[in-house]
């Protein structure tokens, strides 16, 4: 078991390690690196939005609603605040209380 765990940190800790090794503040990062950095972060949160609200449907008119109001409350409030902590908070909270009422 201590293997199995040690083996889960290396492999979580090289990934994270290796950018700094490769770009220990003596060379430039390369502009597609840079451009990666500014943009994967909205395009993964772009498709696991997709992805939620793929399973929207009109037999289940209820859920769907409550699928389509929680990510219009996100969006408002990240627009609003600009904080994706609180966008996704709120609107998985909004979601979660929608279900169980």
């Amino acid at each position: 078991m201590f293997l199995s765990i040690l083996v889960c940190a290396i492999c979580s800790f090289i990934p994270r390690v290796l950018p700094f090794l490769c770009f220990n503040g003596k060379k430039e990062v390369p502009r597609t690196v840079t451009y990666l950095g500014n943009t994967l972060p909205m395009a993964v949160m772009a498709v696991l939005v997709i992805y939620c609200i793929k399973s929207v449907s009109l037999s289940a008119p209820r859920e769907s609603a409550f699928q389509l109001l929680a990510v219009a409350v996100a969006m408002a409030l990240h627009w609003w605040k600009n904080s994706p902590l609180l966008s996704i908070g709120v609107s998985t909270i909004l979601y979660m209380v929608l279900l169980r009422l």
